[in-house]
């Protein structure tokens, strides 16, 4: 993953990745090669972030098909942040 963005940080989905193209949400989790998103609108599928976010929110997706809306800064970020 060549780019980093805190969790908080806001996106939009430019590709059809899943069916989300278009679709905002916020970055909650990080691993080794994606972010972990929770989406403003329900969607069939969608899961729940291995809890971080309410089931049919959530989704795991490379950093090539969003862009930021919102970059939060350090002091914004949730205290318990991992990276796997």
């Amino acid at each position: 993953m060549n780019k980093k963005y805190p969790i908080g940080t806001r996106i939009r989905m430019i590709r059809d990745y899943y069916i989300l193209k278009g679709k905002t949400g916020t970055i909650k989790d990080i691993t080794t090669t994606q972010y972990g998103v929770q989406f403003d609108e329900f969607k069939p599928g969608l899961h729940t972030l291995s809890g971080r976010c309410d089931a049919g929110f959530g989704y795991y997706v490379p950093n090539d098909v969003f862009e930021i809306i919102e970059i939060k800064e350090t002091s914004e970020i949730v205290q318990d942040f991992q990276i796997y």
